[in-house]
């Protein structure tokens, strides 16, 4: 990806984000589980579902956004890492890429992850090609903990330990999704006007462990570059 194309990515995403918040209705404010109806449902809290939370930061917009009545679902017990920090090859993408979105960030506590030593263990590949995805993945946890707490100050809802069994339009602009609460098994419908799904990807170590690239294992030509 050339920085180019990284700019039109940013602008393109600063801007679906700036067209969900036109129509703010504070009205809207998510309540809690099956309660009001979401402005925006975020399915999926991994490096792709909070990507779009952190570019609002950097706008300064991600308190309004959480106040129309965003929720995010999410799997395990936090956001923000995902699979990521698990998968066994290095990214594509610089150090400096990762780092942007918190440097001078306009909440401190996202600015300060440059100085955290997940910010600082990022840093130390800054003149590398890449970063391996094991060391990004605390960064994007720390990140997660944060955007959760600047949404939930905000009164929007994170729903961690869930996850979405379906999606129906149910009318004019009104979504159903259906949700399951891993502690218990407990089935609920939440209404939404927007949905977003970034459920990420999986990387099976068993298929990679015996995957051949270029006539080699790709595995261990990962680990020797």
């Amino acid at each position: 990806m050339s920085v180019d194309d990284a700019r039109r990515a940013a602008a393109a995403l600063a801007d679906a984000c700036a067209a969900i918040l036109r129509p703010l209705d504070r009205r809207a404010s998510v309540r809690g589980p099956g309660g009001a109806v979401a402005s925006v449902i975020v399915i999926g809290g991994g490096p792709a579902g909070t990507a779009m939370l952190t570019a609002a930061t950097k706008r300064g917009l991600l308190p309004d956004f959480a106040a129309s009545g965003l929720m995010v679902i999410e799997r395990s017990g936090a956001i923000g890492g995902g699979r990521l920090g698990r998968y066994a090859i290095t990214s594509d993408s610089t150090a400096q890429t990762f780092l942007t979105a918190v440097r001078d960030n306009t909440h401190p506590e996202l600015a300060r992850l440059v100085d955290h030593p997940a910010g600082r263990a990022v840093a130390a590949h800054i003149d590398a090609l890449g970063v391996p995805l094991t060391e990004v993945g605390p960064l994007l946890r720390a990140t997660g903990d944060r955007l959760t707490d600047i949404v939930r100050a905000n009164g929007g809802v994170v729903l961690t330990g869930h996850e979405a069994l379906g999606v129906r339009r149910v009318g004019e602009g009104v979504w159903s999704v259906q949700l399951r609460r891993l502690s218990d098994g407990h089935v609920f419908d939440q209404l939404a006007r927007n949905i977003v799904v970034a459920t990420g990807g999986h990387q099976p170590l068993d298929r990679l462990a015996t995957q051949r690239v270029a006539g080699g294992n790709w595995l261990t030509s990962q680990a020797a570059g």
